[in-house]
């Protein structure tokens, strides 16, 4: 929830407590501090670039997440794939972390697109958020 709500409070005690962390006489403690404001500051930039990746996530699936969370999910797993096959021939810089590794098959060549297909209309089928209160008749949720 705090991705949604609040947003900024995580980051914000992250950045906090590293902070003190980073004054104290034990080494080890210092380092857990610079762990833990790497964290927060990744934490930062995975908000801003969800801005502009779900913007864009968003356009292809047809709608926010709240309403298309399938074709959503699976978008964002394609784009995973991508990348990650983008490591192999060096389109983007990978280490011995992430990036490409020989004994790890490929989902693109894994037929996975068919154990997966979406039903057509399956959107229309789930509730929706309202704008106001929802009507009577959706006042129990997914149908």
């Amino acid at each position: 929830m705090v991705h949604y709500r609040h947003t900024p409070a995580v980051p914000n005690r992250l950045i906090f407590h590293a902070r003190e962390m980073m004054r104290q006489e034990s080494a080890l403690e210092r380092e857990h501090g610079e762990q833990l404001l790497a964290s927060g500051l990744g934490w930062i930039s995975h908000l801003g670039a969800d801005t502009i990746a779900h913007s864009f996530v968003n356009e292809q699936c047809g709608g926010p997440f709240y309403t298309h969370w399938q074709r959503h999910r699976l978008l964002e797993n394609h784009i995973d794939a991508w990348n990650y096959e983008c490591t192999k021939n060096d389109t983007l810089p990978a280490n011995n972390f992430i990036g490409f590794k020989p004994t790890y098959n490929s989902l693109a060549e894994s037929a996975l697109h068919f154990a997966v297909q979406i039903p057509q209309g399956i959107d229309k089928s789930c509730w929706s958020r309202q704008a106001g209160p929802p009507p009577p008749d959706a006042s129990a949720g997914p149908r």
